[in-house]
């Protein structure tokens, strides 16, 4: 399920991942903002810039070898059909 637990755990890989050098609170808000635009994507059915960068960012993880990528590619993928927002 694609809900702020879910955007928590994401934005640590992120930061871990893409040397972010972030602070907890940092890591928190990028959360929240990964959250809140997560619900905009579903009240308009596309996928926000946003969230969309972040996909782009995770494919390429993948394209080197990632497999915590591809896991979190997966669930956002299946939620935007779930929920039937348009992505590229």
């Amino acid at each position: 399920m694609v809900d702020l637990d879910f955007w928590q755990d994401l934005s640590d890989y992120c930061n871990f991942n893409w040397r972010g050098k972030f602070s907890d609170a940092e890591i928190r808000d990028t959360a929240e903002l990964y959250q809140e635009e997560w619900m905009l994507s579903i009240k308009k059915h596309i996928l926000s810039i946003t969230i969309n960068n972040v996909l782009n960012n995770l494919r390429k993880d993948r394209a080197n070898g990632s497999d915590e990528a591809e896991k979190y590619i997966i669930e956002i993928l299946r939620n935007c059909d779930k929920h039937q927002i348009k992505y590229e």
